[in-house]
C-alpha cells in the first residue's frame, strides 16, 4: 500500500514560507465522522484508524470509511473512542468511553463485542505475545488473551486504585492512577504489581507513560511533564510551563511519543518538540512550541493535542481536526494570502529574485519579500499612480540595476539602487495612438 507515499508527496509541495512545521488539515468536509480526534493508529497494512467522539474512521490516504454502532453484535460497541491499538494478531482493539472494549477482525471485516461491553475504558496496551490490557477508572485492570479463535478476559487484582492509563514496555507493564501513583510489574504470569517510587504532585492524574533511553520514564500528568531516572530513583519536573508565557498554568499532558532523540508532547496548550537530552541536568536543551494561529492556515488547528502518531517522516496530530506535517527537510515553500509570509493576491504572473528581495508580480501589484520574510506591496494606489498598472505580467533587470515591470497597461521601471520598498523610485511609460511611447 502506498498510503504514506502519496501523503508525503502532497505535503512536500504544500509547505509554508519561513515556518518550522506546516500542517495540512483533514476535517468534516473530507469525510471524518466528527472533528475531535481522540486517538490515531496506523495498522500493519498501512491504514490509519482515527477514533473520534462520534465514530471510528479508517483512512486510506484519500477516503474515510466510518464505523458506528448500529445496535447489533457485529458493529462497533460504542461511538466515543478513547484508545486504539493493534496486537500481534493484527486485531484492532477499541476502548470506548461508555460501551466497554471491542475488537475488529481484519480477516472478516466485522467487530467482535466482548463481554466487557459496558463502562468507561481509557487505555489499551499489548505485549509481545498478543495479550491485551485495558483499564477503567471504575472497574479496574483487565487482561484479554486468546482461547481458540476468540478472546476472553480476566480481571487482574491490583488493590483499590482509580486507574487512568497504562503502557507496556519490552518486559514491564506500568499503570497510572488518578491519584498520582504508578504501579509496575514484570510481564509475567501472574502479574505482581508494586508502587513505583516516583514523586509526582498530589491529586494529579497520570495520563501517559513511555520508556525513554532505557533508563528513564517520561510521565505525562494533569499537572505537567516529569522525568523519572530509574538508576538514581529521582524525579525531575521538565517545567514546560515556562514556555507558555501567556498562560503559566500547569499543562495537561495528553500524549507523548519519541523518535530517536526527539520527543513530541501533546498538551492542552500546544505541541512541544524536545531534543538534545542532557543526562547531567536531566533536561532537554532544545524545546520548541507549536500553537494554533487563526491567522495562519498552516498552523495546528487547535492547541489541544489529544494524540500523536509518528509515521516514518510524517507526524499526525489528533486535535479538533486530523493534522499532518512532513518532518523531511522542505523542498518547496508555498507563499499565498494565508501563509505567514503572505501575498496580497494569489494570482501570480511573474517572479524575480535578487540577493535582497523576491519580487512577485500579481493581479494586484508588486509584492517585495525581503530575506526576513517581510512583505511590502507596491501598487498604483500607494505610489500616487506612478506604477503603470497593478497587473504585472513580467519582470527583468537591466545592466543599470533597474527592474522593468511589464503591466497590462504600460511599462514601469523601478530603480533598485538604494531600494526602499516603502518609497520606490518609479518611471512609467505608456503606448499612445501615434505609436510612440510617452512617460
Amino acid at each position: 500500500m502506498r498510503f504514506s507515499f502519496f501523503i508525503y508527496l502532497f505535503l512536500l509541495f504544500t509547505t509554508s514560507w519561513g515556518q518550522g512545521l506546516s500542517f495540512y488539515h483533514y476535517g468534516l468536509k473530507d469525510g471524518l465522522s466528527q472533528q475531535t480526534i481522540r486517538c490515531i493508529l496506523k495498522d500493519d497494512e498501512g491504514f490509519l484508524w482515527i477514533g473520534t467522539q462520534d465514530g471510528l474512521n479508517k483512512f486510506d490516504g484519500t477516503h474515510f470509511k466510518v464505523f458506528k454502532n448500529h445496535n447489533d453484535s457485529l458493529s462497533i460497541s460504542g461511538n466515543y473512542i478513547n484508545k486504539l491499538i493493534e496486537n500481534t494478531d493484527r486485531t484492532i482493539w477499541v476502548a470506548t468511553d461508555n460501551n466497554g472494549v471491542c475488537y475488529y477482525n481484519p480477516n472478516t471485516g466485522i467487530f467482535n463485542q466482548t463481554h466487557l461491553n459496558q463502562g468507561r475504558f481509557l487505555s489499551l496496551s499489548a505485549d509481545k505475545n498478543g495479550n491485551v490490557y485495558t483499564v477503567s477508572p471504575d472497574l479496574g485492570l483487565f487482561k484479554f488473551f486468546k482461547q481458540g479463535k476468540n478472546y476472553i478476559f480476566k480481571k487482574i487484582e491490583t488493590g483499590d486504585y482509580n486507574f487512568s492509563s497504562l503502557t507496556t514496555s519490552k518486559s514491564q507493564i506500568f499503570i497510572g492512577t488518578n491519584e498520582g501513583t504508578i504501579l509496575v510489574s514484570e510481564l509475567s504470569n501472574p502479574l505482581r504489581f508494586k508502587k513505583l517510587n516516583i514523586q509526582l504532585p498530589k491529586k494529579c492524574s497520570v495520563e501517559e507513560i513511555i520508556s525513554y533511553k532505557d533508563d528513564y520514564l517520561l510521565v505525562g500528568t494533569s499537572l505537567g511533564l516529569f522525568l523519572f531516572d530509574s538508576n538514581s530513583g529521582k524525579t525531575h519536573s521538565l517545567n514546560l510551563e515556562k514556555f507558555n508565557t501567556e498562560s503559566p498554568e500547569k499543562l495537561f499532558i495528553e500524549s507523548i511519543k519519541s523518535n530517536g532523540s526527539q520527543v513530541y508532547v501533546g498538551t492542552d496548550n500546544g505541541l512541544f518538540v524536545m531534543d538534545n537530552f542532557d543526562k547531567i541536568s536531566s533536561s532537554f536543551k532544545n524545546i520548541n512550541v507549536h500553537k494554533g494561529d487563526k491567522e495562519n492556515d498552516n498552523s495546528i488547528t487547535s492547541n489541544r493535542i489529544y494524540d500523536i502518531l509518528l509515521d516514518n517522516d510524517l507526524l499526525w496530530i489528533g486535535t479538533n481536526n486530523l493534522d499532518v506535517v512532513s518532518l523531511k527537510p522542505k523542498v518547496f515553500k508555498t507563499v499565498n494570502t494565508e501563509s505567514r509570509t503572505s501575498l496580497n493576491n494569489n494570482y501570480v504572473f511573474s517572479i524575480l529574485k535578487t540577493d535582497d528581495y523576491t519580487f512577485i508580480g500579481t493581479r494586484n501589484g508588486l509584492n517585495c519579500i525581503d530575506t526576513s520574510g517581510n512583505t511590502y506591496i507596491i501598487t498604483k494606489e500607494n505610489t500616487n499612480q506612478k506604477l503603470a498598472y497593478n497587473v504585472i505580467r513580467g519582470m527583468a533587470i537591466d545592466a543599470n540595476n533597474n527592474l522593468w515591470l511589464a503591466t497590462t497597461k504600460g511599462v514601469s521601471v523601478l530603480n533598485l539602487t538604494n531600494f526602499n520598498p516603502k518609497q520606490p523610485e518609479l518611471i512609467s511609460m505608456y503606448f499612445d495612438d501615434n505609436y510612440s511611447f510617452t512617460n
